[in-house]
């Protein structure tokens, strides 16, 4: 498992947590509520990845782009 902290969208800081051969999730690290899954996850480059599909989470919208930290 690989963890990134990440920004989604304007909410707080959050972390991608990467599990070999999936699933995807974002870990709120600030209400710790867990892993919230984000659905079809995307690699465009290095910094960016994106949810296709993200119904489980209404609070970040499909297509979010999600922003590693450097």
């Amino acid at each position: 498992m690989t963890t990134f902290p990440v920004i989604v969208g304007s909410l707080p800081p959050r972390q991608i947590v990467l599990y070999e051969g999936g699933p995807y999730c974002v870990t709120d690290i600030c209400a710790g509520i867990g892993m919230v899954q984000l659905g079809a996850v995307e690699f465009f480059d290095d910094r960016w990845i994106a949810s296709s599909n993200n119904q489980k989470n209404p609070a970040v919208p499909a297509d979010t782009l999600v922003e590693l930290y450097p």
